[in-house]
Parts: structure tokens; C-alpha cells; sequence
């Protein structure tokens, strides 16, 4: 099993730099024991020369591409498709990893996630993470910190030793009563805020009091606001372009299955413009792509989008799966309706409080 059957007693939250199967394992909250029930199920259908793999890379802080793994997995079983893990190429080194067959039917698939991070934005998130895992570290019985601003100065991690120990003494320095009578009356701008800087970093934060004082796995409570520009095409297209270099002339249709990570909303024109933009993807060795934004926790709600390559140079036939599909009759897209994610894996509506 992917979580072994045990007695779980901690009902709080995730806590920073925690590993989601970590939390998973042992949280005794509802919706996280059901997602554990669903995921040892998948875990029984995987092929079992691919078990232990699958379970080191959970483990290993690679959560989200395990998952997905296994939902491909799921997803195309249930449809009647036989799996074969990293099947050999016959003019590549590298390997896919799915060959999947129904009948005389066969095509590779490969699972690919989307983020929206450039190198440089991931290593500021990276930085950012690490930076709050450390102020963290700071008690408070009486507030939450809402961080109003965040500014790196440098090039380096900023030591939050420092920065603890000053908040700290500050906390002090505040009628808690007084804050409390402020937040219940709804002057929230006169909250008080602490500021505090160093050759590596600014930062200003306002007190959140809390009504019941009680010790926190973490203090901070609000980071700062992101604004999210734009839609997810860009990084899309990145990753279908950098995916179609991967292999040589393949013998069978490819399709890659991509899920979409990142912080803005995927909607069905997003995929309308990749199909417009098909002779842009680099590349005619993609057959088809499948377009998704799923997660642990909406796999009953969670949309999709499969969408056949008009430029592929291998035509593939996506009538034999129950799925819904877009492609490109007459120079305009045509859908064809199919069965819904949660209708293949027979989840209701109310599945995550089951």
C-alpha cells in the first residue's frame, strides 16, 4: 500500500517545507483520508515492477508528478487500455512513460507538468519558502503575522535568526488587549505593523490578533499579494515544444498528457488558441495532447481538455476512448462529447467528504 492503515490523530494543516505525503500520512482530517483511500487504490492497479519507483519518488518531495503518474494510470485503465511502463524506442535512448494498447490500437504516452515559473522566478520562490519555513520559527500565543511587503536585497538567503529574535522583543511591546479590541472593531488599517531590514532583506508585517491565544506551527498567516497576468499558453506551449525534442521518429502516436500547475485559471479558450497555434508547437511527432489541471483534492471536479494535433505525421484514431475531444475539420475546431473525468472514475459530486 501507498499509506499503511494506522491510527492518525493530528487534525491541523500542512506546515511549511513539510512534504505533502508526510502531512498526508498522518493527518486524521476527512478529505485527507479520503484522498489517502483513493490513492491506495490507484496504487493497487499500478503495474507492480513499478511500485517501489513510484512510492521513492512520493517520498522524495516529487508528490505532484507521482500523482499524476498514477492518475494517467487510472484514468486510461478504466477506459479498457493496457499499459506498458518505459517502453524501449526504436530510435531514441530515452523512453516514455506509458505504451499503451487496446486491441491493435497503440500509442506512447508521456506525462509532462506546466508551471508558470521562469528559472529566475523559481529560485525567488525558492527563496521566499525558505525565508518563511525560518519565521516560522517565531512563537506567538496572541497574533498572526500578515507579511505587507517582502524585499530581497541580495543575492543571499537572509539569515532569519536575526529577525526572529527582533520580532520577538517587539511582541512584547503591545497591549494584546488593546490589538484585539481594534480588530473587533473593524479598524483594521490601525493594526500595528513592525518593519524590520538588514543588508539582505525588508520587511514590513501588520499583527493579526487571534481571539483564543494558543501556540502555532506557524505565525505566518498572509503573504503577500500576487498579481497573476495573463494566461497559461505561454508555458504550455514551452513544454509541448521542449517535450517534442525529447525522442526520434517514433513508430506509434504520442500523446502528451500535460498538467497545468500554475496560478492562473485554465480555460477552454486556452486550448483553442494552442489549437490555432498547432503548427507552432515544434514538432510532428505529437499525436494529441491532454490539458488538465488536477490535483489530490478535485479529481472529481477537475476538467480536461484532448485535443488531437491537426500537423501530427501519425494520425491517431481518439474514437476508440470515451473521452471528449477537440480537432481541426475544415480549418475549425470540432469537439466531440465524451465522459467527464469523474464519470470514469465513478466519483460523485460529494466525494471528498465521503
Amino acid at each position: 500500500m501507498l499509506f499503511d492503515e494506522k491510527q492518525r490523530t493530528y487534525a491541523g494543516f500542512i506546515t511549511s517545507g513539510e512534504g505533502s505525503y508526510k502531512y498526508y500520512d498522518r493527518s486524521c482530517r476527512q478529505e485527507v483520508s479520503t484522498v489517502r483511500g483513493l490513492l491506495n487504490a490507484w496504487f493497487q492497479n499500478y503495474p507492480p515492477d513499478g511500485r517501489q519507483e513510484i512510492v521513492s519518488r512520493f517520498l522524495k518531495a516529487d508528490f505532484s508528478s507521482a500523482f499524476f503518474e498514477l492518475f494517467i494510470h487510472e484514468l486510461l485503465i478504466r477506459q479498457g487500455f493496457d499499459l506498458q511502463l518505459h517502453p524501449p524506442l526504436p530510435n531514441s535512448p530515452h523512453r516514455p512513460d506509458f505504451l499503451v494498447k487496446q486491441g491493435d490500437w497503440e500509442f506512447y504516452v508521456e506525462a509532462v507538468e506546466v508551471k508558470d515559473l521562469s528559472d529566475d522566478e523559481k529560485a525567488r520562490a525558492n527563496k521566499e519558502e525558505r525565508f518563511f519555513e525560518g519565521l516560522n520559527r517565531l512563537k506567538s500565543a496572541h497574533y498572526y503575522l500578515q507579511i505587507q511587503n517582502l524585499e530581497f536585497l541580495s543575492d543571499r538567503q537572509p539569515r532569519t535568526t536575526n529577525i526572529v529574535s527582533n520580532l520577538s522583543k517587539k511582541l512584547n511591546d503591545f497591549d494584546y488587549q488593546g490589538v484585539l479590541a481594534l480588530a473587533h472593531t473593524n479598524r483594521f488599517d490601525e493594526l500595528p505593523t513592525l518593519e524590520y531590514s538588514d543588508n539582505d532583506v525588508y520587511m514590513a508585517v501588520r499583527l493579526l490578533p487571534v481571539d483564543i491565544p494558543s501556540e502555532k506551527d506557524e505565525i505566518v498567516g498572509i503573504r503577500p499579494f500576487q498579481t497573476i497576468w495573463g494566461g497559461p499558453e505561454n508555458a504550455l506551449l514551452s513544454s509541448i515544444r521542449k517535450k517534442s525534442k525529447k525522442y526520434g521518429p517514433l513508430d506509434k502516436p504520442l500523446i502528451l498528457f500535460l498538467n497545468y500547475l500554475g496560478k492562473k485559471t485554465l480555460y477552454e479558450d486556452d486550448v483553442i488558441n494552442l489549437l490555432r497555434q498547432a503548427k507552432t508547437l515544434g514538432s510532428e511527432k505529437i499525436s494529441a495532447l491532454f490539458i488538465t489541471k488536477v490535483h489530490e483534492f478535485n479529481v472529481h471536479v477537475a476538467k480536461y481538455w484532448l485535443v488531437k494535433c491537426p500537423n501530427a505525421r501519425l494520425d491517431i484514431d481518439l474514437e476508440h476512448c470515451e473521452m471528449s475531444y477537440f480537432s481541426i475539420v475544415d480549418g475549425k475546431p470540432s469537439f466531440r462529447q465524451g465522459r467527464m473525468i469523474s464519470e470514469i472514475f465513478e466519483l460523485p459530486d460529494d466525494w471528498i467528504m465521503m
